[in-house]
């Protein structure tokens, strides 16, 4: 991995105080797309004059409104130049971005009103929620039965096929598949054989088969080999907000204690590296092409070259 010397501002003068999530453009991965912040959702768009800038995402058919709430994730479609995309929001539902403009495709007063995470395989959008994982049929438009995972799910990934879940209080949970998800239960998600030992699950990442496991806690990383959890020596074990993983799996990336970390994964020993000198708090990482993104809560967005 080839490594600057330092971290390069994406949005200089751009700084969107809150900031909690980012997705980038899939068909142009050196470009921003949707930022989610404590006051709603923002689209990087260019100005008449040429010049890039954050502006609200309106909402469809509401002249002078925007998607709200502190959203918590978003996520880009692959298609249509970015045109596509999905936000959650804690306190104003599920969005879908189409043409530039927001969708609400929950029923306001529902349980999935209060959402943190979104992740697309197939036709079916995974929702975590405060009160576990729904499933959304994007092609029929319609709700699938809730899955057996409850709790307050922080975090969703996707590796291969697999749907790895961080649900605070419970741990980790993965889904390979959904045979039939318009039956109850037949979404089936599995636990490995323990859990952490601090359960407090901010994120997760891992193999698609499982062989290994990254959780980010409260009280810092945790590995499954497949037999044991352990923890990682010689970097902080404070609170991790965020982790990301490279395209081709072979490393994973960690927000601590305001620095970035990573790992190797062919590093059986767990040794972990600081990733050049960002020191701001870092709320979410994102990886796409050949850039990691951080996100930081009130001083922009930062990428790192990978290659």
């Amino acid at each position: 991995m080839s490594k600057p010397a330092v971290w390069e501002p994406v949005d200089p003068g751009q700084i969107r105080e809150g900031a909690l999530s980012l997705a980038v453009c899939p068909d142009d991965p050196a470009r921003p797309y949707l930022l989610g912040t404590l006051d709603g959702l923002f689209v990087w768009t260019k100005s008449a004059g040429g010049e890039w800038a954050w502006k609200h995402v309106p909402q469809k058919g509401d002249q002078g409104l925007h998607v709200s709430g502190q959203v918590r994730d978003v996520l880009a479609a692959e298609s249509n130049n970015c045109g596509n995309g999905y936000a959650a929001t804690i306190d104003s539902g599920v969005w879908r971005i189409a043409a530039g403009r927001g969708t609400r495709i929950d029923e306001p007063g529902d349980a999935i009103q209060a959402s943190r995470s979104v992740i697309l395989r197939d036709d079916l959008l995974f929702v975590g929620t405060t009160e576990g994982v729904r499933a959304y049929d994007v092609e029929q438009k319609k709700w699938q039965p809730s899955t057996v995972v409850t709790g307050l799910v922080t975090k969703q990934s996707l590796s291969g096929s697999r749907i790895y879940a961080a649900v605070w209080t419970a741990g980790v949970s993965f889904n390979d598949s959904c045979s039939d998800p318009d039956k109850p239960n037949n979404c089936v998600w599995s636990t490995p054989a323990s859990q952490p030992d601090n359960k407090y699950v901010r994120d997760v990442v891992g193999s698609p088969k499982g062989a290994w496991i990254v959780a980010g806690t409260a009280g810092g990383v945790f590995h499954w080999d497949g037999k044991i959890w352990r923890q990682p020596e010689g970097m902080p074990t404070g609170d991790i907000f965020a982790l990301a993983q490279a395209e081709d799996g072979r490393a994973v990336f960690a927000a601590v204690a305001g620095q970035i970390w990573y790992w190797n994964v062919d590093d059986v020993g767990l040794n972990w590296s600081r990733l050049g000198n960002l020191s701001f708090p870092v709320i979410d990482l994102t990886v796409a092409g050949d850039y990691l993104y951080a996100t930081t809560t009130n001083f922009g967005i930062w990428r790192w070259p990978l290659h």
